[in-house]
């Protein structure tokens, strides 16, 4: 519990990045906890991460995490808490967390309309960043859509302008023109200039559903108090609640991103403002992204759950 970073959210590489955290075991043996930095849903290349102290009790530590190449972009850190004397592994959980390291940052990224809504083919997603160019050249930045790690199929995207030494704003958009599409990410890939050398590849997490045919987005937050996974990304099974502002039925199923219910995790009668618990089981899902789908009388939404296994 308690978990932080300290640095601030851009870093140069091979800086220490400090994370807190507050511990807490029953057990009588000592106990290590190591933080280990995660990108898009793998290990963050050429990191370091410092020793663990000898842990017992409740109390308050750190451990030190680095990267040692340029432009990683750390999404998550996977906490693992071991026995000192067994390296049994007593504990595993992901933390979500927001990192950059290197000399060319993408920050305070605004989409419109906003992801968790249906479109129609043809319509612009319009794309609003900040940027901070250390990287001592010009680059350009290509906003790509993608869809279950691949190039979402369908796609045009806007051509870059130059993104000069130096900190500034600058505009994207993508459609999806043909077929019907669930993106999921969106990469943001940064070039020199003349697009000869790679400078940064940084992917972030959305929801849009094109089609030639749509429906009215549903509104949920009059009607739905909390939706939440947790954990979330998990190694093991998951859990969603659900509380909800009025008495109505409410199914939960599992989808893979085309579409295709993997699970169905069955109807209830949920009651006004008394939060009810599914358990998500894992165990026939391989590592990757899910869509869970929460549905009652009077509206739908769909949560993004990660899969880890080791």
């Amino acid at each position: 519990t308690g978990i932080h970073g300290q640095a601030g959210n851009y870093v140069s590489v091979n800086t220490d990045l400090i994370i807190n955290y507050n511990s807490s075991t029953t057990i009588p043996a000592l106990v290590l906890i190591y933080p280990i930095p995660f990108s898009n849903g793998a290990l963050t290349p050429d990191y370091a991460v410092s020793g663990s102290p000898m842990l017992t009790g409740s109390g308050s530590s750190s451990n030190t995490v680095t990267v040692k190449s340029y432009n990683k972009k750390i999404d998550h850190m996977r906490f693992v808490a071991k026995d000192e004397a067994t390296d049994e592994v007593l504990l595993e959980m992901y933390h979500p967390i927001e990192y950059t390291f290197g000399n060319f940052l993408i920050d305070n990224i605004q989409l419109c309309p906003s992801p968790n809504v249906r479109m129609l083919n043809g319509p612009k997603v319009n794309i609003n960043y900040d940027f901070k160019n250390n990287a001592n050249m010009s680059a350009r930045v290509f906003v790509t859509p993608f869809t279950n790690g691949s190039p979402t199929s369908g796609a045009v995207t806007s051509i870059s302008p130059l993104h000069n030494v130096g900190s500034g704003s600058e505009s994207a958009y993508f459609s999806i023109n043909i077929g019907n599409a669930i993106v999921d990410q969106l990469r943001f890939r940064v070039t020199n200039g003349d697009q000869s050398q790679l400078i940064a590849d940084y992917f972030i997490p959305v929801h849009y559903v094109f089609g030639d045919a749509t429906t009215p987005v549903i509104e949920v937050k009059d009607i739905v108090s909390d939706i939440q996974i947790f954990p979330n990304p998990t190694v093991n099974d998951a859990n969603l609640e659900v509380q909800v502002k009025e008495d109505q039925t409410v199914q939960v199923m599992v989808l893979d991103l085309s579409g295709r219910v993997l699970l169905d995790l069955g109807t209830r009668d949920l009651n006004a403002d008394s939060p009810e618990q599914w358990q998500i089981p894992t165990a026939s899902l391989a590592n990757g992204s899910y869509l869970v789908r929460v549905e009652g009388n009077a509206f739908k939404t769909v949560k993004k759950l990660v899969v880890l296994k080791q």
